[in-house]
């Protein structure tokens, strides 16, 4: 039946339906998170190429074992990215007065952290960037940060005193 589908002449049809068929399934599942998700692959992109142009640029040597780790350690953000979206479902799921926002949350501060190493990474490849860019996206990454460190606690105090007034 399928016999000559694919071949040669259709081969990169198939591919791109292959491809657009996954990335649909993949935003239907992800829902609102697909934007950001989309945001943090393509920085984390960004990041990996301007490691390899300051390497360039300073004369560094390239290594593929230092770039299987870096690799390495850009799917491990996809997966605490991924915990995140868990502990989101658990949420909605078990009817916690929580906010689902785990996910949206760890992608953001990964997306700003990767955003710190791109502009370090452009900095020490001897591209001027005003410093003050560098400083805002720090501070928004701690921003982040401080923002679910306070969710956390708020949430489980309102936990505490919500048992104990039962």
């Amino acid at each position: 039946m399928f016999k000559g589908m694919i071949n040669v002449q259709n081969y990169g049809t198939f591919i791109k339906v292959a491809i657009c068929t996954i990335a649909a399934w993949v935003s239907a599942k992800l829902g609102a998170l697909a934007p950001v998700m989309a945001m943090l692959a393509a920085v984390m992109m960004l990041d990996f190429l301007s490691a390899w142009v300051r390497a360039y640029t300073t004369g560094e040597k390239l290594q593929s074992r230092k770039a299987a780790i870096g690799l390495v350690k850009k799917a491990g953000y996809l997966v605490f990215v991924a915990v995140g979206m868990v502990l989101d479902n658990l949420i909605v799921n078990s009817g916690l007065q929580w906010l689902p926002v785990f996910g949206v949350t760890a992608a953001v501060w990964l997306i700003l952290t990767d955003i710190v190493s791109i502009l370090e990474n452009l900095h020490n490849s001897g591209i001027n960037t005003p410093a003050f860019f560098g400083k805002i996206v720090k501070t928004m990454r701690d921003y982040v940060e401080k923002q679910g460190e306070q969710a956390a606690g708020q949430t489980a105090l309102e936990q505490k005193y919500d048992k104990e007034g039962e």
